[in-house]
C-alpha cells in the first residue's frame, strides 16, 4: 500500500489509489509510517536464552530497532506523535534523525546539548554535535539558520566548536 501511494510500485497489476489528492496521500503516508514506527518499537518477549544467547537485562526483549532509523529517513512520520513515541522509548539518536529530516535543526542541536552530559546517553560528548554541524554545512538549509543564535549556543556550551563552525 505504501509503495502504491508513493507511486514507486514496480508491479504493473498493483491497485492505484483512486481520487486521492496530494494532501490525502501525505496524510495516509503519515498514518502508515507513524503506525509502522510504533509497531517497530513494540517490545516482544524473547525466546528462552540459549548458550549462544547472553541476556544482560532482567528480562530479554526483542525489538525491530534496526528498522526505525530507515523509516524516519523517509520523512513521512507525524512529527508530534513520533517525537512523543521516540522520547518515551529513549530513542534520542533516532529523534535526531527525525529532526534532521524535518529541517528542525535547532531542536536537534538542543537535544544534542541535553544529551551530551548524560553518562548513559549514546549522544554523550561533543562528537555527535560536531558531526551534526558538519552535516549542516553540506545542505542549503543552513543559510536560513539563525547563525548568531547558534554561535551563542556554541560559545556557551562547546567553545572548542566555535572555530570549526565559523
Amino acid at each position: 500500500v505504501r509503495h502504491n501511494l508513493m507511486g514507486d510500485s514496480k508491479n504493473k497489476n498493483s491497485v492505484k489509489p483512486v481520487n486521492l489528492n496530494h494532501k490525502s496521500i501525505e496524510q495516509l503516508l503519515s498514518i502508515i509510517d507513524t503506525t509502522l514506527l510504533k509497531c517497530y518499537l513494540q517490545v516482544s518477549p524473547a525466546p528462552a536464552p540459549s548458550r549462544s544467547h547472553l541476556c544482560l537485562s532482567a528480562t530479554c526483549h526483542l525489538t525491530n530497532d534496526a528498522l526505525v532509523a530507515p523509516l524516519l529517513r523517509l520523512n513521512h512520520c507525524h512529527l508530534e506523535e513520533t517525537e512523543k513515541t521516540l522520547r518515551r522509548h529513549h530513542k534520542y539518536s533516532e529523534l535526531i534523525i527525525l529532526y534532521q529530516t524535518k529541517g528542525l535543526h535547532l531542536k536537534a542541536l538542543e537535544l544534542l546539548e541535553k544529551q551530551a552530559d548524560k553518562p548513559d546517553s549514546s549522544l554523550r560528548g561533543i562528537h555527535r554535535t560536531i558531526q551534526y554541524l558538519q552535516h549542516l554545512e553540506d545542505i542549503q538549509e543552513v543559510e536560513h539558520l539563525p547563525r548568531p543564535r547558534i554561535l551563542d549556543y556554541l560559545l556557551r556550551q562547546h567553545k572548542l566548536l566555535v572555530i570549526p563552525y565559523l
